[in-house]
């Protein structure tokens, strides 16, 4: 065979100049341009995602799911997103970001505050509703033309008392070495005395024939 033949065929990748028992590698779909196509495709349908929750619109919807309390994972399901592709956002885009801390950071004080409120006692306006009754007079006969009765809202404080729950949850959480369920006694003197009780009820037990 001749030699520019020989490179012919090596430049074609002729099975006939293959070792025996090798085969030709077919040419896949996605190498190439066609693979960078696609990819270039994908991140411009992300980056389009991304940027529908960027806007003011989106940015609210998120603040709202965050002080309503979702995790990040709920708050990723409900934008329709995995959560890894949420992570990548939130890391990517400084506005995001900052939506979802400060949002979290003020609903847990508006909480704190609000079983702080509850633990201690508080005192609240409230609007109730009450009938009041008018009369018109006639300004030169001084007689009634007129008697009406109608709904006027008046404000009145009144006293919430404190929520003796919510102290002990802020007790225990705040104060755990003091307000703790169980107290673990560490002075050996006191399991001495405990365990020197306990053997003369054994032995007033056995006295008495087994009988307590």
């Amino acid at each position: 065979m001749e030699t520019c033949e020989k490179e012919r065929l090596l430049r074609r990748g002729s099975p006939l100049l293959l070792p025996p028992g090798a085969r030709r590698a077919r040419a896949s779909p996605f190498t190439g341009s066609f693979f960078y196509k696609i990819k270039e495709v994908m991140e411009e349908m992300a980056r389009s995602r991304a940027e529908q929750w960027l806007t003011e619109e989106g940015l609210l919807r998120i603040q709202g799911w965050a002080r309503d309390g979702l995790t990040d994972k709920q708050i990723a399901h409900n934008m329709g997103c995995a959560y890894s592709t949420f992570r990548e956002w939130r890391d990517k885009h400084p506005a995001l970001s900052a939506v979802l801390k400060s949002t979290k950071e003020v609903a847990d004080r508006e909480i704190e505050n609000a079983l702080f409120n509850k633990a201690r006692g508080y005192t609240v306006k409230l609007r109730k509703p009450m009938k009041v009754r008018h009369v018109e007079y006639d300004e030169v006969s001084g007689r009634k033309v007129a008697e009406y009765e109608r709904i006027e809202y008046i404000e009145e404080e009144v006293h919430v008392p404190a929520d003796t729950t919510a102290q002990i949850f802020w007790l225990k959480n705040r104060k755990p070495n003091d307000w703790r369920d169980k107290v673990t006694v560490t002075d050996e003197s006191s399991l001495e005395k405990l365990d020197e009780l306990i053997s003369s009820i054994d032995t007033l037990a056995k006295k008495s024939g087994g009988k307590r």
